[in-house]
């Protein structure tokens, strides 16, 4: 923490050194947290992986057309 200030003022701001902030810490598993509890309550649909290949394929060649006028 006696380097903090010291490290606070490079741009840009080293994160290792931020990991030792509680605050930002706390933030950050906070966030982590968040997120987990998001995919966990909501319905997450499944998808056809077979399906999501054969579609990756046909936009890969969409990709090969130039469509600009």
């Amino acid at each position: 923490m006696d380097n903090l200030n010291e490290n606070m003022s490079k741009k840009p701001i080293d994160h290792d050194t931020l990991q030792y902030v509680p605050m930002i810490k706390n933030y950050e598993r906070w966030c982590e947290l968040m997120k987990i509890s998001l995919v966990a309550n909501c319905n997450i649909p499944t998808y056809d992986i077979e399906a999501n290949q054969q579609l990756g394929l046909i936009l890969d060649k969409i990709k090969e057309y130039n469509f600009s006028l």
